[in-house]
């Protein structure tokens, strides 16, 4: 009996190795794991081939790596999340005639582009500062450190209207004076 039993495994393992498996085992994920975030997932267990096809023939392995190879490039997670900021700081610099805006800006997928600073100032005077590529001065267009040098306003006190930020995919976050505030970054500076 024993032997019997041994055997039937056996014959079992070897059939479960040479035969296709059945679509229910097959399965597909997909996570954006970047940032703060909470995860939902839905998992369905496919109960018939028509669930799950591979470039569009039924019964084929939909993980085959030759058919991956085969298949259209595309990232599993589009960049459709704009840039974030991570730090703001202005330093006003009087003997030089210069104030600098140091931002440290985050992109999880493209890339930062460019940017725009919009400040309003005394009797109605507005200056803007570009954020641009050659602004990074440490890490990378992904994770980086731009600092931005503007000539010195007229005296008095300029506020800080908006921040535009826009990664290489062409999306774009627009920081309002309030939204800043909000986040404890400097609102604008002062010219003495």
């Amino acid at each position: 009996m024993a032997r019997t039993l041994c055997s039937l495994m056996q014959i079992t393992l070897i059939l479960m190795a040479i035969l296709p498996a059945s679509p229910e085992t097959y399965g597909k994920s997909t996570e954006d794991l970047v940032g703060v975030f909470s995860i939902e997932k839905t998992i369905k267990l496919g109960s018939s081939s028509s669930c799950f096809t591979a470039a569009g023939k039924e019964g084929q392995d939909p993980l085959d790596a030759s058919l991956l190879q085969s298949a259209p490039r595309r990232s599993p997670m589009g960049d459709d999340q704009p840039p974030g900021l991570a730090a703001l700081n202005i330093a006003v610099d009087p003997p030089n005639a210069l104030v600098f805006l140091g931002l440290h800006i985050l992109d999880d997928q493209s890339g930062m582009k460019e940017g725009r600073a919009n400040f309003s100032g005394p009797a109605g005077a507005v200056r803007q500062a570009l954020i641009l590529p050659q602004n990074l001065t440490n890490g990378t267009p992904r994770n980086g450190l731009y600092v931005v040098r503007m000539g010195m306003p007229d005296s008095g006190d300029w506020v800080l209207e908006d921040l535009t930020l826009e990664d290489a995919a062409g999306n774009q976050k627009v920081l309002k004076s309030a939204e800043l505030l909000n986040l404890s970054m400097p609102p604008g500076f002062h010219v003495p």
